[in-house]
């Protein structure tokens, strides 16, 4: 009976340091790896501006999904629950991140505002504005460097509810959004010092309508825009254009379905969906009022490109669903 006993206790011991061993090599690779140290206009940005430490699982699709699309471009998810951390390198992640750690270009990073808006015209709007007073804070601040993160380092900028499904040829690109008459700024990517995005960051802070829900983020993109000329008319053939030495996307490459047709993709698949030519799914997360989520077993479209495009994430979550 003891010697039953002790062998328990030294199989508990030796899975013990088994797991504080995986727990320790589970860190955040903050601060080790930045966008400095990477040639320009090869990073792909992603930004959570909540504190939250365990994001979505669309949030984290997003990030493995781009991964996987460009694994020779290194992934910057900024995060930020890390902002108060002072040494993030040295804090170990949630189960949640640990599928992103696994992928060797996804580098999570502290969502520091006030560094990342260093050395642009956001900077001095920063530091006279009061966040706790602002009503679209979580929205506005990600407006805000997304800009300036893409002018500094060059590369693309993805939303985190955007699922990427082939990589994007264009160098400098914007897309243009749903309406065929407005650009979008969930997506959109240029060369490092881009002077258009210069002039979206002054835009910015000098014309600044916080309390206006837009007015900092696909309305500002537009209203630069049309200074520059009128912009291209787009039709249902799909075509892409060109405008001001940059490719303007034509809404199929993004967003094959349209924000009121959001919940199409929590509905069963249906095989008319095939996205060719698209370059991945927007899933308008803003007008998710209903807060639906993939669901395995449901043969959702959203399931399917799970399964696809996000398979760590996708397997997370089925095992996620035997226990409940």
């Amino acid at each position: 009976m003891k010697a039953r006993a002790r062998h328990l206790l030294i199989t508990v011991f030796i899975f013990s340091l088994i797991l504080i061993h995986i727990y320790r090599r589970t860190v955040i690779k903050a601060d080790l790896v930045t966008p400095a140290q990477f040639p320009p206009n090869k990073g792909i940005f992603l930004v959570e501006t909540t504190d939250t430490l365990e994001p979505t699982s669309l949030t984290l699709c997003a990030v493995e999904s781009a991964a996987r699309i460009y694994p020779d471009r290194p992934i910057f998810f900024y995060m930020g629950g890390l902002r108060k951390w002072n040494n993030p390198q040295e804090k170990h992640i949630s189960h949640d991140l640990q599928v992103l750690t696994s992928l060797a270009n996804v580098y999570i990073q502290p969502f520091d505002l006030e560094e990342i808006l260093k050395d642009s015209p956001l900077l001095p709007w920063y530091l006279k504005v009061n966040p706790a007073t602002e009503k679209f804070w979580t929205h506005v601040s990600s407006d805000a460097s997304r800009l300036a993160l893409v002018w500094k380092y060059g590369g693309i900028y993805f939303d985190t509810d955007v699922i990427s499904i082939r990589p994007i040829p264009e160098e400098e690109f914007l897309v243009c959004a749903y309406t065929m008459t407005h650009t979008s700024n969930g997506i959109f990517g240029f060369n490092q010092f881009q002077p258009f995005l210069w002039d979206c960051m002054k835009e910015f802070a000098v014309n600044y309508k916080g309390q206006q829900w837009g007015y900092q983020g696909p309305q500002l993109v537009t209203r630069v825009l049309q200074r520059l000329g009128q912009l291209p008319k787009m039709d249902s053939g799909g075509g892409d254009s060109k405008f001001y030495n940059f490719s303007y996307l034509h809404p199929h490459r993004f967003y094959p379905i349209p924000p009121h047709s959001w919940e199409k993709f929590f509905e069963p698949w249906d095989p008319k969906y095939t996205f060719v030519g698209s370059y991945g799914l927007h899933f308008f997360n803003f007008m998710n009022y209903k807060k639906s989520k993939m669901i395995i077993g449901s043969n959702s479209l959203a399931e399917r490109l799970y399964r696809q495009h996000c398979p760590n994430i996708y397997s997370r979550e089925k095992e996620f669903s035997k226990l409940k």
